[in-house]
């Protein structure tokens, strides 16, 4: 088990088990075939020194969304008395028991407590973008982007789809083309340009990679309803496969302001990287 905290939910056992649950609310699963299915689903966790952890989460985010079992509750509370998980912090770090005994007396306190009224999960309208869909952003923030990107373009492309756990969102995964424009771009230019590198720009400064280490980082965005999309500044282009469009996996970045794509741009200006395969490229450390 990986774990970062004391906190409930600072550990990769009780996060599988809370966004497992909520993924099949919003799916449209009844309670009852939700509850049913994340028992099947979390049987390996159920029948391992882990099991306390699972019914912790359970019943903290069923309490949290209205669904709150009676059974469920009983065993949370069953183990809560019993200091559940206790003994795995202990092997780790004794310190950090104490954290734990004091989560778990919240957690009770939370499960005593009136429950919140039913919360209801609707269905995820469809992504309004089709695979390989490309736009052209118009920067206009000036703060955010820069004055001397305000009015011009970026080229954006969809590459692949996925689902926000935590904020039950579907997104999109975008590549954005390595290229700023001062008139509206046509189709063709995507095939003109580099893909522009989405990774965090001060890791990247900070380890000073040596060899072929830097994979190509999708951009991430909502895409509940045409209105999560800065539409008023997006241009729709055409559709056709792009440079390395393959949805390949490794981490994302949020991009939830596409203002920021252009710090992006000026932190590769310059830099050279190559493909190595669709999709994966070397960075060039200077």
């Amino acid at each position: 088990m990986g774990f970062w905290g004391t906190a409930l939910f600072s550990n990769d056992t009780t996060c599988d088990v809370r966004d497992g649950y909520l993924d099949l609310l919003s799916e449209q699963h009844s309670s009852e075939d939700a509850y049913e299915r994340t028992i099947e689903q979390c049987r390996e966790i159920i029948d391992s020194d882990e099991e306390p952890l699972f019914w912790l989460a359970l019943a903290e985010t069923q309490w949290r969304v209205g669904r709150l079992r009676e059974d469920v509750k009983a065993k949370a509370l069953g183990w809560i008395e019993k200091d559940g998980g206790l003994e795995l912090w202990e092997d780790e770090n004794p310190k950090g028991g104490d954290g734990w005994r004091n989560t778990l007396q919240k957690l009770k306190g939370k499960l005593e407590s009136p429950m919140p009224k039913e919360k209801r999960f609707p269905k995820i309208d469809r992504n309004p973008w089709n695979l390989n869909d490309v736009y052209a952003y118009r920067f206009h923030d000036e703060k955010r982007s820069g004055s001397a990107y305000v009015g011009k373009y970026m080229l954006l492309q969809k590459v692949g789809e996925g689902r926000h756990y935590e904020k039950k969102k579907l997104f999109m995964h975008i590549q954005a083309i390595d290229h700023v424009f001062n008139e509206l771009p046509e189709l063709d230019d995507i095939s003109k340009y580099r893909i522009l590198p989405l990774d965090k720009l001060d890791y990247l400064e900070k380890r000073k990679p040596k060899g072929p280490k830097v994979f190509v980082v999708r951009g991430i965005l909502p895409m509940c309803k045409p209105s999560d999309y800065p539409k008023k500044h997006l241009t729709y282009i055409g559709n056709k496969p792009g440079p390395a469009n393959k949805d390949i996996d490794g981490w994302v970045e949020s991009l939830l302001n596409l203002e920021y794509l252009s710090s992006y741009y000026r932190f590769w200006k310059g830099r050279e990287y190559k493909t190595v395969e669709e999709g994966v490229y070397d960075y060039i450390p200077e």
